[in-house]
């Protein structure tokens, strides 16, 4: 296991093959960019091919997005990141702690994507809202290895 440098206002974590922990970070731009150049890097160990390091890297980067936009009134909210890797899937979760704001109705906007992107770039996705903040979790399937069979 070895230690990254610590991302700007939080993100003490403990980082590996199989995990990656970024937490209390600032719900900011400047750090949105940071977290999804190490969640890419950490990624790419993972065993998902390039294409698919790309849509972990987007659908993380518009789930942080939604923080920013959506979790707090005010600025200054935090969000965490958790990744993990096991036998076939990568699965990465973007927590807050705030309450899903929306936007006023009959504004026009050119915004509203995220989620779509989110389901579109995913295996699987789940939104998880409740009144202490928003869970967002992805998974991926690693192609390196043979699909599940159903029976």
């Amino acid at each position: 296991m070895r230690h990254l440098p610590a991302l700007p206002n939080g993100g003490d974590q403990p980082v590996s093959r199989t995990f990656l922990r970024l937490t209390g970070l600032h719900a900011t731009g400047a750090v949105v960019r940071q977290v999804r150049e190490r969640l890419v890097s950490w990624v790419r160990q993972t065993g998902l091919d390039e294409d698919q390091v790309a849509d972990v890297g987007l659908a993380a980067h518009e789930a942080m997005a939604n923080v920013i936009d959506h979790a707090y009134e005010q600025p200054g909210g935090v969000f965490d990141l958790y990744a993990f890797t096991d036998e076939d899937t990568v699965t990465v979760t973007v927590t807050d702690r705030g309450n899903w704001k929306r936007t006023p109705q009959g504004r026009p906007t050119l915004r509203g994507r995220g989620l779509l992107i989110i389901r579109q770039l995913t295996r699987q996705f789940e939104l998880t809202a409740h009144a202490h903040g928003t869970i967002v979790r992805m998974t991926w399937r690693t192609r390196s290895r043979p699909p599940l069979r159903r029976a």
